[in-house]
């Protein structure tokens, strides 16, 4: 679905999105398989990946579900509140992102997370790998640094 609704520059049609409720609901059972995997004691890349996966499809989804709005920030719920749901368990984007990812990766956790926002890293067009997570880690930071924009 990131092909369908992402453009090169990594901005999200949500308007077309919405309307779409296959592609929703497609959305919500690809969340669905997080809850083994968040509890998962894999490490590395494949952790790293799955993390990553969770939680941009749960920034989207949280986008989707306050669609229309003009900025992330405007919404009630923050990124600390324990909302998501993984499987059987709420998480907040921040324990997923402070306590497991950047731990995990370092500082370049931040390029491959999307928080919505204009002013932060582009949301590539792909799912993230465990076999090509390194690769794709740096096609997204350079992205980010390449933005004339920042």
């Amino acid at each position: 679905m990131l092909k369908k609704y992402v453009n090169e520059q990594g901005l999200v049609n949500y308007g077309a999105w919405k309307q779409n409720a296959a592609d929703l609901s497609a959305l919500d059972e690809y969340l669905k398989q997080f809850g083994a995997k968040i509890d998962n004691p894999a490490q590395g890349n494949e952790k790293a990946a799955s993390l990553v996966n969770a939680y941009n499809a749960l920034v989207l989804r949280w986008i989707l579900s306050n669609y229309p709005t003009e900025s992330i920030w405007q919404l009630k719920n923050s990124f600390s509140d324990k909302r998501n749901e993984i499987g059987e368990r709420k998480v907040c984007l921040d324990d997923i992102e402070h306590g497991t990812l950047r731990p995990l990766i370092g500082y370049r956790a931040h390029a491959v997370l999307v928080c919505a926002a204009r002013s932060c890293p582009p949301l590539q067009r792909f799912a993230y790998t465990a076999e090509k997570f390194d690769e794709q880690d740096d096609t997204a930071y350079r992205a980010w640094l390449a933005r004339e924009d920042l």
